[in-house]
């Protein structure tokens, strides 16, 4: 009776959204996603054991004293000691929704204590998130969330990602991260160095079968581009941490009645894809990875000796996560199927934070769950930049007329030109 209560659910919103998403394209869908995951909440059969605890396999090592030293005078010279401030911009993944849930009805709640660029919650020894591994080298460090807390709350702090939000929405969420940040009245702004992560474009890809232009690659990009130009125009004193997108389409793997409900719900455009269609959305996805790190590595934000971006690629390559036997490891995700568990927000904190101390050039394009949280060196104390990763001119030329930056925005161009004929 369950399963069949939800193969009619499974139809009924199969139609629904057929009809709703192509005739509204451009209609927010998480209100509608929030609904669903309460209806199929009561439907779903309770008799499975929580699989979802919050599991913690990493430990800290690190010798924090080794690696201090002067406060640094420039980014290329940052160690963990020096960075103050956090903060972050993203959708529903930076907002934590879920991480901590046990069920569909707790998936409500955005964890952002628990969030893997941002969140704060107790300590490394219990919650990995790159706020605590800083804490140790840097006690005072503020600006991450904790708690479970909302968009606006005072929890929240500068955690600025927002559940549904899109590419197009990088410029608000950076806007509303300066303007805390500058009403802080613990913060100088002009003189605390701070460390922001920025990951988008989960939502773009489960959306681009229904605006194939306003969703392109060229106008993802774009889209980044925005934001960080505001970034370093008026934030000094800061690194910024950009991750391309996963693959969304290895959702699919996580398969049930449930999940797969879900998944039409949340990312219709992006699962169950086969043929040519599949073969066209990998090449989307990997547009998508490509020309934002083509933008990262162009030099457009090697300008200043207190600012620079730097493209961590660890989810370049990342593929669902497999238990020994080769299936599905479904403990990285929440109850929802879709979302990072506390386990998958974890690993996605260690391996940013082991990326950030890779050079450029040499970084892991995906994630190694067994490894453990990686340290600084005395030799090797900096967090790496484009600029001080020993590239050869052949591999990185920065502060000159680019042709990777031509070319993006000539393509933008295009695709503006192109959805205006259209």
């Amino acid at each position: 009776m369950e399963k069949l209560r939800l193969l009619v659910l499974l139809s009924v919103v199969s139609t629904v959204l057929c009809v709703e998403q192509v005739g509204n394209a451009d209609d927010n869908v998480w209100p509608t996603f929030l609904k669903f995951l309460g209806i199929l909440d009561e439907v779903s059969p309770r008799d499975e054991p929580c699989r979802l605890e919050y599991e913690h396999p990493y430990t800290f090592e690190c010798d924090v004293d080794s690696t201090s030293g002067p406060p640094a005078t420039s980014v290329h010279e940052l160690r963990p000691h020096d960075i103050s401030i956090v903060g972050a911009m993203g959708d529903s993944l930076t907002a934590a929704f879920g991480a901590d849930a046990c069920t569909l009805d707790e998936m409500v709640g955005e964890y952002r204590g628990r969030s893997w660029p941002i969140g704060g919650d107790l300590t490394i020894e219990e919650v990995s998130t790159l706020p605590n591994i800083l804490k140790k080298y840097n006690p005072n460090l503020m600006g991450y969330s904790i708690g479970i807390s909302g968009y606006n709350s005072e929890e929240s702090a500068f955690n600025t990602g927002i559940s549904g939000a899109r590419s197009e929405h990088m410029t608000i969420m950076t806007e509303e991260m300066i303007r805390r940040m500058k009403a802080h009245p613990e913060v100088n702004y002009e003189a605390d160095w701070k460390l922001v992560t920025a990951f988008i474009g989960g939502n773009d890809l489960c959306q681009y079968c229904y605006n194939f232009h306003k969703y392109s690659a060229e106008q993802y990009v774009e889209n980044i581009k925005q934001a960080l130009d505001i970034l370093h125009k008026e934030m000094p004193r800061t690194i910024v941490n950009v991750m391309g997108i996963l693959r969304v389409t290895d959702v699919d793997h996580l398969s049930s009645l449930k999940c797969d409900a879900i998944h039409i719900l949340a990312c219709g455009c992006a699962t169950f894809q086969q043929g040519d269609k599949y073969a066209e959305l990998l090449q989307l996805i990997e547009d998508y990875q490509t020309l934002l790190e083509d933008l990262i590595m162009s030099g457009r934000y090697d300008t200043k000796d207190d600012f620079t971006v730097v493209y961590q690629p660890y989810l370049t390559k990342t593929r669902f996560p497999l238990l020994p036997n080769m299936d599905a490891d479904a403990s990285y995700f929440a109850p929802d199927c879709f979302h990072f568990s506390g386990k998958g927000h974890g690993t996605m904190a260690k391996e940013l934070w082991n990326n950030m101390l890779e050079p450029v050039g040499q970084k892991s394009a995906e994630w190694d769950p067994p490894e453990n949280i990686q340290c600084p060196t005395k030799e090797n104390p900096y967090i790496y930049t484009n600029m001080n990763s020993g590239l050869s001119p052949e591999e990185y030329a920065p502060l000159k007329a680019d042709a990777t930056t031509f070319r993006l925005s000539l393509l933008s161009l295009v695709s503006l030109i192109l959805a205006f004929l259209l």
